[in-house]
């Protein structure tokens, strides 16, 4: 007869087997918690990382966008309204601001651009800033800006106003244009073409990029007495040119030149450089017996009245009127290279640009 043993199943067993399952239990949460938190960690930071991404080429591209607005606004209409190239702004890193010569900061898209427009010899240094989500980029590059060669240096004389010769006596070499009336021209002898009321554009001239590259820079005004002087001057206020003066080099002025009195004074600019440049008037009351060679060019006007046996070898330039009156032997002679090798920073409306490629700072 088979015998059958009987095994009991304590209550401590069963409770050890629970506690086991437990303790298994435990640890695949704690793992599953932790693999889970490691899941949305990573997937938290590849989308930050994406996003950063993002904003860092937003950035650049906003930046790129302020560095072509800006060489616009060079070739067109800028904020301080000249459409001459000549705008510029404080220096970078100034801050950005409301009136036209402070650092320009416009929105685009999601982001912002600055701009700062600066000169740097004789070319224009554009640093742009892009900003998006703030995350910024920063970019530079040097604009060399090319108007052309303005219409109006092609003759000898030429005005934004009227020209007048009442009473005045001698030859005109070379052709006459002005935006007015051409009056008591009776005593000159004008061998060239005259045009009356004419549309050809009035240069203008970049005075700053001529500070840039002078020899010599006066804050205030300068008085110029008998001896010879050399090179590029500008003077930040008022010229005041006396008798026997040799000038071999050129006068760039923001406020008036004047020649009054002045005899014998003598100008020989170098290479193509003008001969007297003023933001303001050039005025020579009975100035005699001077000679200037290159170009005289005036933002206001200019007025040579009772002056006698002088001699000008370039052009006259004036963005108003212009005032020979009362003035005998005067001769005045067009000189061509103005044309085909003009002073530079001058223009006449829009013109184009040229970078040597931007670089991130």
């Amino acid at each position: 007869m088979m015998k059958y043993e009987q095994r009991t199943i304590s209550n401590g067993s069963i409770n050890n087997e629970k506690g086991v399952a437990l303790i298994l239990t435990f640890i695949f949460m704690v793992s599953l918690v932790i693999i889970v938190a490691a899941y949305l960690f990573l997937v938290t930071y590849d989308t930050r990382h994406v996003n950063t991404q993002l904003s860092n080429e937003k950035a650049l591209y906003l930046a790129d966008a302020g560095l072509n607005k800006a060489v616009w606004y060079l070739t067109n209409t800028a904020p301080d309204s000249s459409t001459d190239g000549s705008w510029r702004t404080t220096g970078y890193p100034a801050d950005p601001g409301v009136n036209p010569n402070d650092p320009q900061q416009e929105i685009l898209g999601e982001g912002t651009y600055t701009m700062w427009v600066e000169t740097s010899g004789s070319d224009i240094m554009v640093t742009a800033r892009g900003t998006a989500n703030n995350i910024e980029r920063i970019i530079r590059e040097t604009i060399t800006l090319a108007g052309g060669v303005p219409e109006a240096f092609s003759n000898v004389q030429y005005s934004g106003g009227n020209i007048d010769f009442r009473n005045s006596s001698g030859t005109i070499t070379g052709n006459i244009d002005t935006v007015g009336n051409l009056n008591n021209e009776g005593g000159m002898t004008i061998t060239g073409n005259v045009t009356e009321g004419s549309t050809v554009a009035v240069p203008s001239v970049d005075t700053a990029s001529y500070a840039a590259i002078a020899g010599t820079t006066v804050s205030g005004n300068r008085i110029f007495n008998s001896g010879t002087y050399s090179g590029i001057w500008y003077v930040d206020g008022k010229v005041t040119i006396s008798d026997n003066v040799i000038f071999n080099g050129t006068i760039v002025a923001t406020g008036n030149i004047v020649l009054t009195n002045a005899d014998n004074f003598s100008s020989n600019p170098t290479s193509n450089y003008p001969a007297l440049v003023s933001d303001g008037k050039i005025t020579g009351g009975k100035m005699g017996t001077s000679t200037i060679n290159g170009l005289l060019f005036a933002a206001t006007s200019i007025d040579i009245n009772q002056g006698s046996n002088n001699t000008i070898n370039g052009s006259i330039i004036s963005a108003g009127n212009i005032d020979m009156k009362s003035g005998p032997g005067w001769s005045v002679t067009y000189d061509s290279n103005l044309a085909s090798n003009p002073p530079p920073y001058f223009t006449a409306g829009s013109g184009s640009a040229s970078g040597d490629g931007w670089r991130e700072i």
